[in-house]
């Protein structure tokens, strides 16, 4: 994968695509800066402070099925 390249997700409710970056060493969530070795994590991340920010009272990140919320889109 590139330095500074972007995983996108997007969501089913409403079609908004979340991004998280990967900088050449670590997955960055943008919404908050934290780091993670893993693409999923990090998007975890930016999906619970989406749902936050409508609202919803998210506790547990790591219980967050990611598929439950939306889609990855591919690359091109």
């Amino acid at each position: 994968m590139e330095t500074n390249d972007t995983a996108k997700f997007r969501l089913h409710a409403g079609g908004d695509i979340l991004g998280v970056i990967w900088d050449g060493n670590i997955w960055v969530a943008p919404c908050c800066g934290a780091q993670y070795a893993h693409q999923s994590d990090a998007m975890r991340q930016e999906v619970a402070a989406y749902l936050r920010a409508c609202g919803d009272d998210i506790d547990d990140i790591d219980a967050l099925v990611l598929a439950d919320y939306g889609d990855w889109i591919e690359a091109d």
